[in-house]
């Protein structure tokens, strides 16, 4: 048996020196090194990809928890305004005095300031409809006539729900009207 030296001579023995070393230079430094590389980018895309994910999902999360909050905060609305006697017994039988009209301007505007003072976290827009069609708001900018509420496809289905809130789909403009509607 040939040594080792030996055998190695003979297979690389015509091979110049600076051809032996760029061979050992690209087996034993270039090769590690970029499959050190590749391994560390596939790590850290995957860590990054995971974390996006992780991210999106806490996000989507929050989003949701504000959305039930709200949606909860806005059906408190409802409820407090439905719920009120004193309320109801003026928007189904208006005022007809004058007298009458401004108590139940002061009713309104309490309930309005209690609602967005107590129960709501932000600001909040309501409008009431009584039984002869006068409309009460705490908005300044009416964005739309009362006809068009009638024939909103949600304004049917609060009056059916007695004045409770409803979900149903409506326009951008209307959006706001139709949170509370009794």
């Amino acid at each position: 048996m040939k040594s080792l030296q030996q055998q190695w001579e003979s297979y690389f023995g015509f091979v110049s020196l600076r051809t032996k070393l760029i061979v050992a230079f690209t087996l034993f430094i270039l090769i590690p090194i970029t499959g050190v590389g590749i391994y560390v980018y596939q790590s850290f895309e995957h860590e990054m990809t995971s974390q996006i994910s992780k991210m999106t999902s806490d996000r989507l999360q929050q989003v949701n928890r504000n959305i039930e909050r709200r949606l909860k905060e806005l059906s408190n609305v409802s409820r407090s305004i439905v719920l009120d006697e004193r309320m109801r017994e003026m928007l189904q039988s208006p005022p007809k005095t004058s007298k009458e009209k401004l108590q139940f301007s002061h009713l309104v505007d309490k309930k309005y300031l209690e609602v967005t003072t107590s129960i709501a976290s932000d600001s909040i827009y309501i409008t009431l409809f009584d039984n002869s069609g006068n409309l009460y708001t705490n908005w300044n900018s009416y964005v739309t006539t009362k006809a068009d509420i009638r024939q909103a496809p949600w304004y049917a289905a609060t009056v059916k729900q007695n004045g409770f809130m409803v979900s149903a789909p409506c326009s951008r403009t209307t959006l706001s009207v139709r949170r509370v509607l009794i």
